[in-house]
């Protein structure tokens, strides 16, 4: 009826239903993209860090050749901090190696079988990022 009150209310009522529909979805959205960038981020450390253990370990034996004296400190100093990274790679791989299932919990277009922790860890080991020289 016009002048019916209360079809102007349901009409009102649904706006405001879809706008805070719309509102829940753009949230919804920026969330599992915040998601798949920290879960990069994950990926990229844990790969630095392996990374940065080869460099270190690469550095034994190679530097102060002229000045054989500094040479057993030098080299034990690279051996601590190839040793530092890899202790911090090998922190975050098992920090994080639950992420991906809670990451999935509640997704049905998820597969059932998720990757085993050293699948992953070769995965982001024979994947290494490169940092830019």
């Amino acid at each position: 009826m016009p002048g019916d009150p209360q079809g102007g209310v349901d009409r009102s009522l649904q706006e405001s239903l879809r706008v805070e529909w719309c509102k829940a979805r753009a949230r919804a959205h920026r969330w599992t993209e915040e998601v798949q960038l920290l879960q990069e981020e994950m990926r990229r450390t844990i790969a630095y860090h392996h990374w940065a253990a080869g460099w270190w370990t690469e550095r034994v034996g190679k530097v102060h050749l002229e000045r054989p004296e500094y040479l057993e400190g030098a080299n034990a100093y690279a051996r601590r901090q190839a040793a530092l990274r890899k202790a911090l790679r090998d922190f975050c791989v098992k920090t994080w190696r639950d992420v991906q299932t809670w990451v999935c919990l509640g997704d049905p277009t998820v597969n059932e079988t998720l990757p085993d922790l050293q699948t992953v860890t070769d995965s982001v080991v024979s994947s290494v990022i490169e940092p830019d020289e």
